[in-house]
């Protein structure tokens, strides 16, 4: 588990991407309200499973 001070911030970031799925399945994505971290890359170079 992760902090309680947490909880909300991580609820409401779950509930925005769940949306932006939502809309994406739709074909109605525009990625408007993006959070800043969200706009990052999640590449990493030289990363295998």
């Amino acid at each position: 588990g992760g902090k309680e001070e947490n909880v909300k911030a991580a609820q409401d970031i779950l509930l925005a991407r769940a949306k932006a799925n939502s809309l994406a399945q739709l074909g109605k994505y525009t990625g408007e309200g993006e959070s800043e971290e969200a706009k990052e890359g999640m590449f990493v170079k030289g990363y295998t499973y």
